[in-house]
């Protein structure tokens, strides 16, 4: 099924939304944002915060390589429930030195669509001093 959001997307090719972007420039509220449009669309999907995937306490020496773990594991836990879309959210995930984590822990024949999102100084401390959350989450949805 296709949305607003995947025109002409074959739904057999995985897919992942990389939104990456400075620190309140609205990358986790846009996130979920899209996860809730895909929901309105019968879209399967996943959202992750790349952030999460590497917060253990004491961090290992490779802190890289665990989180590629874990995002690799996540992932299979998903695609083996038949998902096929996934929207990843984290700083430096845009970057062109990511793309070959994502293609190690997600499979070389994934889709990766890098999203940078940008704001000014003025608006990331305005979005900071209101906590901006997006309508979904504003909702009180999990």
């Amino acid at each position: 099924m296709h949305g607003p959001l995947e025109p002409e997307v074959d739904d057999a090719i995985a897919t992942v939304l990389l939104i990456g972007g400075r620190s309140g420039a609205g990358k986790t509220t846009v996130g979920w944002e899209v996860a809730a449009q895909f929901r309105t669309a019968g879209v399967p999907h996943a959202i992750i915060d790349g952030d999460f995937l590497g917060q253990v306490y004491p961090a290992p020496d490779d802190l890289a390589g665990l989180v590629e773990r874990n995002l690799a594991a996540v992932w299979a836990n998903f695609a083996a429930l038949g998902g096929t879309r996934l929207v990843y959210v984290n700083t430096l995930s845009v970057l062109p030195s990511s793309a070959g984590m994502f293609r190690r822990a997600l499979g070389p024949d994934v889709r990766l669509v890098p999203v940078l999102l940008t704001a000014s100084d003025a608006t990331v401390e305005s979005r900071r001093a209101r906590g901006c959350r997006g309508q979904w989450l504003a909702a009180g949805s999990p």
